[in-house]
């Protein structure tokens, strides 16, 4: 009997498709990249979400494609968009965070 070398992928066949997710902030839980259906996640949908209050406290807007092997930190283009000229979108950096590179580096004094 011959014996078939072809396994299925565990990897979905989504094509080129670019894939935005958003950093949701909670009071009590902290932060997460929220979950969202695969149909739902184009930039027209996330924009609609954002003016629509469906996000808590949203913090970035991360945009990529695995077909075309980039990602990126979109959130200022979505902030401007001029998709949502009644309202401002709420994005920002959080004020408690910082990044690493915010902070000075330490040094040990007692070598």
């Amino acid at each position: 009997m011959r014996q078939s070398r072809w396994t299925p992928s565990i990897v979905p066949s989504i094509g080129d498709q670019n894939v935005y997710l958003v950093l949701d902030c909670f009071e009590r839980s902290g932060c997460a990249w929220r979950e969202a259906d695969a149909g739902k996640t184009d930039l027209e949908t996330v924009i609609r979400d954002l003016m629509s209050g469906q996000y808590n406290d949203p913090q970035r807007v991360i945009a990529f494609n695995t077909f075309e092997h980039w990602a990126d930190d979109v959130s200022e283009g979505v902030a401007r968009s001029g998709d949502a000229p009644t309202q401002p979108t709420k994005i920002s950096h959080h004020p408690s965070r910082t990044s690493w590179c915010d902070t000075p580096a330490e040094t040990n004094s007692t070598i």
